[in-house]
């Protein structure tokens, strides 16, 4: 056997959502001989094998789905309190950052009305080198080739970041078509932000680095 062949990562098909993860990510459940999905702890049982990822959105269909006719996997008593623990889980999770990232859009809000923030790569690096930026929000889905035209910048003047909103939702907090990248220029604002996202008492690090 090639080495290549060797170390090539099993993938398996999430049974509800149809998107391919490595089979070590996934929940596996056993058929029965009555239908019934079983969870297979140890993904070691004998029969046929059907998948299913963590994500709150599968979890929620499979286990709101009718008790008869067709479902994505119908469940046997023991693996449905289990996924009801997980789904459980799964729902305080998100709400918990649904409200983080509410929070976050009203501060940078604030911040945008009191012109306290600077908006895009130029107005960003101008702020940096005049000392003004506490705090750089950057959005989760900013391209490497923008993260390499701030990177200097960062490495002249550091100061903490965030990435926590889409370049989507950040320019529609600021007003804009199009962004990905803005400076908090106000401390008691950056702290609220910071706080917003990693609780009253953030790591030693975060702390030294916005001291």
């Amino acid at each position: 056997m090639s080495q290549g062949r060797k170390n090539k990562t099993v993938e398996r098909m999430c049974a509800v959502c149809r998107q391919r993860y490595p089979q070590k990510d996934l929940m596996r459940f056993c058929l029965q001989k009555d239908g019934k999905a079983r969870l297979d702890l140890k993904g070691k049982s004998q029969g046929r094998g059907v998948y299913l990822c963590h994500s709150y959105a599968c979890l929620e269909k499979v286990l709101s789905a009718p008790a008869k006719g067709k479902a994505p996997l119908k469940l046997e008593a023991e693996s449905r309190a289990i996924l009801e623990g997980l789904h459980a889980m799964r729902k305080d999770q998100k709400q918990t950052g649904d409200s983080k990232t509410t929070k976050i859009k009203q501060l940078l809000g604030q911040a945008r009305k009191a012109g306290l923030v600077s908006l895009g790569f130029d107005a960003v690096k101008a702020s940096l080198d005049q000392g003004q930026v506490k705090l750089i929000v950057m959005a989760t889905d900013m391209g490497p080739s923008s993260l390499r035209k701030i990177r200097p910048s960062l490495a002249e003047h550091p100061v903490q970041t965030l990435a926590v909103l889409s370049k989507e939702d950040l320019a529609q907090c600021m007003g804009r078509p199009r962004l990905a990248l803005c400076g908090v220029l106000d401390e008691g604002l950056a702290q609220a932000i910071m706080t917003a996202m990693l609780g009253p008492n953030p790591p030693r690090q975060i702390r030294e680095n916005n001291s």
